[in-house]
């Protein structure tokens, strides 16, 4: 099986991404490392590789030799589980299948919004970048997209994390109080009452798949 691919140059200094507002995040990513993945084909064999969800960029990556590379004809994947992560193609990004009962499913939208923090070294991090200068991919149907950066810097990254409500065979999106309360109108008072009460976050997905779980009760 082949994957249209895009060779892209890195940042390669890992922290999970943490969905909570309350802790501060360094990397882009999914998982801590690059981790081996199998990725269902809608055609022909699963591919087999060391892969991580870069939420900044919402590509799908994976290790090719000593370069990292970008998933980027996703079209002709099924499902991709990442760890103990279900993700699934939508558009030119994954989503997360963070919960799924016989009459709906909650996925996750992940992405992180970059803050410049200040030059590298600073914090002492030591940082290195990956990649294959003036290389040609076109015949591969990708863009050579090396960024070679000087004076690299360090970032700090906020969430901006959403969602997906697939229910009557129909995705809706939500994010906040006011974009879920558009999803159940009828559940506005309850809604209301219930963030009164629980102080949801509504970057922790757990809190929202219960939320939405009370939604969902008729």
């Amino acid at each position: 099986m082949k994957f249209s691919l895009r060779n892209i140059v890195s940042l390669v200094f890992f922290v999970p991404v943490c969905l909570s507002a309350q802790t501060k995040i360094y990397s882009p990513y999914l998982l801590p490392s690059y981790q081996e993945s199998v990725a269902s084909s809608k055609r022909g064999l699963p591919l087999k590789e060391l892969f991580n969800y870069n939420c900044q960029t919402q590509r799908m990556e994976f290790k090719s030799g000593e370069d990292i590379m970008e998933l980027a004809d996703i079209n002709n994947v099924d499902t991709l589980y990442l760890g103990t992560h279900k993700m699934v193609p939508y558009g030119t990004r994954f989503l997360d299948v963070v919960y799924k009962s016989p009459s709906f499913s909650i996925l996750a939208d992940y992405k992180l919004r970059r803050i410049n923090k200040g030059k590298t070294g600073a914090l002492g991090f030591n940082t290195h970048v990956g990649g294959v200068d003036n290389v040609d991919l076109s015949y591969l149907g990708g863009n050579n997209l090396n960024r070679e950066q000087k004076n690299l810097e360090v970032w700090e990254y906020e969430p901006e994390h959403s969602y997906m409500l697939f229910r009557k065979n129909k995705l809706q999106s939500f994010r906040n109080q006011k974009t879920l309360t558009k999803l159940f109108p009828n559940k506005k008072d309850f809604i209301d009452q219930y963030l009164k009460e629980h102080k949801i976050n509504f970057d922790n997905k757990e809190e929202v798949i219960e939320l939405v779980k009370q939604c969902m009760t008729p």
